[in-house]
C-alpha cells in the first residue's frame, strides 16, 4: 500500500477535501470477507500496534457489530440517532434545527461524542490520530459476507500485528435523508473550521478524504482509547 497527497475539488457534501489515495486491483470486486464479531463494538478497543499506543474501536459510536452502521450525530451533539430516527423525522439533519453553539470551533471534553456516549477514557479521533492510522496500517476496500449483510467497506489492518478494524459505508444523513449507504462513510474530527464547518474523514472505494462538511450533517464517530 502506498499513501499519497492529491488535491481534488468535490461537489454536493464535500466543501473541499484532500485524498489519502490507496492502490488497490479490486474496485469492481472487492474481496468479501467475514469479519470477527466483536460484543459491544463500539467500545472494544482494539491493539494496531500503533506508534503513539493508541487503541481504536472495533465499531462506530452505538454499533453492536464491527460492520453495524452505528449512530448518526451532528457536529458537537453527544446525541445519536439510527437511521431509522432520520428517516422517520424524530431527528432532522438541518441547519434550522442545529442548536450547537455556531461560535463553537474545538469540540472540548464535555461535548466529545465519544467520552460522553463510551466513558471517560473514550474520546473523538483527531487528523493526526488518522493519519497515524493511514501510516501504520494497510487498507482494503472489502465486502462482509451475506451473513454479515454484505456491507461494504474499509478493511484497515495493522502492519505490525494481525489486529484489524472495518470502517462500513454507512453513507451520512441530512435532514431526514440518509444517502450513500455502502457506497462512503463519514467521521467526524473534533476540530471545526469556521461557524459553519467542521472538519472530517470521508471514505469511498477511491480513499480517504480529508473535508470540511456543514455542521448539522449526520456523520459517523469512531472512539480511540490510550
Amino acid at each position: 500500500m502506498m499513501n499519497k497527497w492529491i488535491v481534488i475539488a468535490l461537489s454536493v457534501v464535500l466543501i473541499s477535501a484532500t485524498l489519502y489515495s490507496c492502490e488497490k486491483d479490486n474496485y469492481s470486486s472487492p474481496r468479501v470477507m467475514n469479519i470477527l464479531y466483536m460484543p459491544h463494538a463500539e467500545c472494544y478497543p482494539v491493539d494496531l500496534g500503533l506508534p503513539s499506543g493508541l487503541k481504536w474501536a472495533a465499531g462506530n459510536i452505538g454499533a453492536e457489530s464491527p460492520w453495524s452502521s452505528g449512530l448518526y450525530f451532528a457536529w458537537g451533539e453527544t446525541k445519536g440517532y439510527s437511521e431509522g430516527q432520520v428517516v422517520s423525522g424524530v431527528k432532522k439533519c438541518h441547519v434550522k434545527t442545529y442548536k450547537i453553539d455556531s461560535l463553537l470551533c474545538t469540540l472540548s471534553s464535555d461535548v466529545d461524542a465519544a467520552r460522553i456516549n463510551l466513558g471517560e477514557k473514550w474520546r473523538m479521533p483527531t487528523q493526526k490520530d488518522f493519519e497515524e492510522l493511514l501510516e501504520n496500517t494497510t487498507w482494503e476496500w472489502v465486502k462482509t459476507d451475506t451473513k454479515q449483510g454484505g456491507i461494504y467497506g474499509w478493511l484497515v489492518t495493522s502492519k505490525k500485528n494481525i489486529n484489524y478494524i472495518f470502517f462500513p459505508a454507512a453513507g451520512y444523513c441530512v435532514d431526514k435523508f440518509c444517502f450513500n449507504t455502502g457506497i462512503s462513510g463519514f467521521y467526524w474530527f473534533p476540530n471545526g473550521k469556521d461557524p459553519g464547518y467542521a472538519r472530517s474523514m470521508y471514505m469511498n472505494s477511491d480513499g480517504m478524504f480529508l473535508s470540511y462538511d456543514n455542521k448539522c450533517y449526520g456523520f459517523n464517530i469512531r472512539g480511540v482509547c490510550k
